[in-house]
């Protein structure tokens, strides 16, 4: 108490080392750094090593997300050099296990993730760049119900989206992702009272994470025999997707149940096929689908099969326009 304590150039002919070692919760935090006094200031350079850390505090520092709980472990290995006026950077991999999010008003978490890796190339402070070399997401699921109003709750919980706020200005900061791979992962699908589990590998690549740029994305989805890949690109600020979709096996009555296009088992047969161009969001919001399409083992039915009923083996033709301006209302040409 009282004490003051002073450091000036040239007083000690070598650098300070420093240790910590710190617990939160069940975890651990070791830092290591080496500290020199300069004319130009203190330098530092260190490495810091994270085991096990509860991400439990995480959501307070994002409450805009409207997350409830956030479970699972984060561990790193980052080194961090400063040197005034000349060198400020962080490098490193960061790990998380078991993860799951959580929303209000919904039992079942919305992602979760048995293991994501991501490697930081040099994070340059000075000139505000971020560069992530490496992401891969493993063992993760994700909820999506077409039918719901908020259909992706990951973001916003199950709340309606709110009206759009003012819009912040640009952050200098730029984030460039060179790589990303989502495998052995699921997309969950809510089916009455069941859940219908739909196979999802996402990639991306070369990603420029600010601004209104547009990034690749690859999305793959498979449920038995059936397969639907999209290649194309979307904007980061924005909803607003363009891109080929390619159908393989897929199943028609699944898909119009999923969406609620249309009133249960009127399409009661039928396999798609094709290659379609898409494009959703952007200024009008709205999904439109174009190109080549063929459907094979066709059975349509009212209610009473022998009011209305038809079929056909084989349907091929072509997609002039089909265009779904809001959830359950269909304009198809």
């Amino acid at each position: 108490r009282g004490a003051r304590i002073a450091f000036a150039p040239g007083t000690y002919g070598k650098s300070t080392r420093l240790r910590l070692d710190l617990a939160v919760d069940d975890g651990r935090v070791d830092v290591v750094a080496r500290l020199g006094l300069h004319a130009g200031g203190l330098s530092v350079a260190g490495r810091v090593r994270a085991q096990r850390l509860p991400l439990a505090r995480t959501r307070v520092y994002a409450p805009e997300l409207g997350w409830s709980d956030v479970g699972g472990r984060l561990s790193a290995d980052l080194r961090y050099t400063y040197v005034p006026a000349r060198v400020h950077t962080l490098v490193g991999d960061v790990r998380l296990s078991d993860v799951a999010v959580r929303v209000p008003r919904l039992d079942s978490p919305v992602l979760t993730a048995t293991r994501v890796t991501a490697e930081l190339a040099p994070i340059d402070f000075r000139r505000q760049r971020v560069t992530l070399d490496r992401v891969r997401l493993q063992g993760g699921t994700l909820l999506v119900d077409p039918k719901a109003e908020v259909p992706v709750p990951l973001v916003g919980g199950t709340n309606a989206p709110p009206a759009p706020a003012k819009k912040r200005p640009p952050s200098p900061w730029s984030v460039v992702l060179k790589s990303l791979v989502a495998d052995d992962s699921h997309m969950l699908l809510p089916a009455g009272a069941s859940t219908t589990r739909v196979g999802l590998e996402l990639r991306t690549h070369d990603a420029l994470l600010t601004g209104s740029a547009r990034v690749p994305v690859a999305v793959a989805l498979r449920a038995g025999d059936a397969a639907a890949t999209f290649d194309g690109q979307t904007r980061v600020d924005a909803f607003d997707l363009a891109g080929d979709l390619t159908l393989r096996q897929v199943s028609l009555p699944a898909v119009i149940d999923a969406f609620g296009w249309l009133p249960s088992n009127r399409v009661q047969t039928g396999r798609a096929d094709g290659t379609l161009h898409v494009t959703a969001g952007g200024p009008s919001g709205d999904l439109e689908v174009t190109g080549p399409a063929v459907v094979e083992d066709l059975w349509l039915a009212a209610d009473d099969p022998h009011e209305f009923s038809v079929g056909a083996k084989h349907v091929a033709g072509t997609v002039e326009s089909f265009r779904i301006a809001g959830i359950g209302h269909a304009d198809v040409t």
